[in-house]
């Protein structure tokens, strides 16, 4: 079994930063992703002896060394030329690249193996998924938790505390409006003891469990249970519907919905009276069921989800506010969840994803 491994990037436009390297990052997702551990990630230039001294120094500490570019007909494509004189004794096989015109390597003696790339990511990795099977397979257990409130930084500073040693199973990504953790280690026993408390020490930030593909799974299981969506869509101003609607064949489910972003529009367009939006005030629990519940009865659907919020706001206690309510055939959910981004992008991209992974959950107990 492959346990640490090397990842190095080649070319002088990758270390001098002229184009993103993003090989770095998709290497290190697969091999993270199936145990193994990144101990190193080196970028030398378009030089022979720079990256032949980078190669030899990455094999004293890795079992396994992956490395990107310089692999082609120009003439600063030498990786190969300079892996195998430095390594003379390794045995090669050539791994077929039905993308574009340049082969990978795999090259092996009884301690160490190299996986030699073209650059491209779009052809780098179909060839590095076609190797999948050469790897030793174990039980690998994973999970994913999505949290909103909380930065990447004050995150990992936590991980140390809590976590020591085993904070290397834990990596983190940062998007728009909200990090994810991803757990993986082939222990059950550590999977599970790390789960616990992962569960017990961000269970207030935590908005939803497992892997974001929501529009896919919400689009899945509205065409199973057979149901029409609609939506109201205050903060988010239909950007729940849009990430729903980019799906193809999504009209067969969603019938549309209302963008009630002004006070006047949540009067003129769902008949709320503003008497009641005086007393609950337009960003409400209340105001979110209202909403739902005037929206599904205009548009006659089976689902309709509604949302009010504040994606910014001068004060901090009404700052990321986000309620969602959801009209179901058989009744009213409701949920809310406060954002952290002081940012209003940022606020608004995490209140959308909120909103669909509750829809997730109404539709799963339907």
């Amino acid at each position: 079994m492959i346990k640490n491994v090397g990842i190095m990037t080649i070319g002088d436009e990758v270390l001098q930063g002229r184009i993103l390297d993003k090989n770095k990052a998709n290497v290190g997702q697969f091999f993270v992703g199936r145990g193994a551990n990144i101990v190193l990630q080196v970028s030398p230039p378009d030089d022979g002896k720079a990256i032949e001294a980078a190669l030899l120094f990455a094999l004293e500490q890795v079992d396994l060394l992956v490395i990107t570019g310089g692999l082609g007909q120009t003439k600063d494509d030498m990786t190969y030329a300079v892996t195998r004189n430095a390594l003379p004794d390794y045995e090669v096989e050539e791994i077929p690249n039905h993308v574009g015109a340049a082969s990978g390597y795999l090259l092996k003696n009884h301690e160490k193996s190299l996986i030699l790339l073209p650059g491209p990511p779009r052809e780098n990795l179909p060839m590095l998924l076609s190797l999948e099977a050469s790897f030793e397979e174990e039980a690998l257990y994973e999970a994913f938790y999505h949290l909103s409130g909380i930065g990447e930084y004050a995150l990992e500073q936590q991980f140390d505390h809590l976590f020591g040693e085993d904070a290397r199973h834990l990596v983190t990504y940062v998007s728009l409006g909200f990090v994810t953790i991803k757990l993986s280690t082939r222990d059950q026993e550590k999977f599970e003891r790390l789960h616990a408390l992962l569960e017990e020490t961000f269970q207030d930030y935590i908005f939803h469990r497992g892997e974001l593909q929501l529009e896919e799974k919400i689009f899945a299981m509205l065409k199973e249970k057979n149901l029409t969506l609609s939506c109201v869509e205050s903060a988010t101003a239909g950007s729940v519907l849009h990430s729903l609607t980019k799906l193809s064949g999504s009209s067969e489910v969603i019938y549309g919905g209302l963008v009630v972003y002004q006070e006047d529009a949540k009067v003129d367009l769902t008949q709320l009276s503003r008497e009641f939006l005086a007393e609950h005030s337009t960003v409400s629990r209340e105001t979110s069921m209202a909403l739902a519940e005037q929206g599904n009865r205009i548009m006659g659907t089976d689902i309709t989800l509604a949302l009010t919020g504040y994606a910014e706001h001068d004060e901090e206690a009404y700052q990321g506010q986000c309620y969602v309510a959801i009209q179901t055939p058989v009744g009213m959910d409701h949920y809310y969840h406060k954002v952290g981004s002081w940012r209003r992008a940022s606020s608004r991209n995490a209140m959308r994803v909120f909103a669909l992974s509750c829809l997730l959950k109404s539709l799963a107990q339907l």
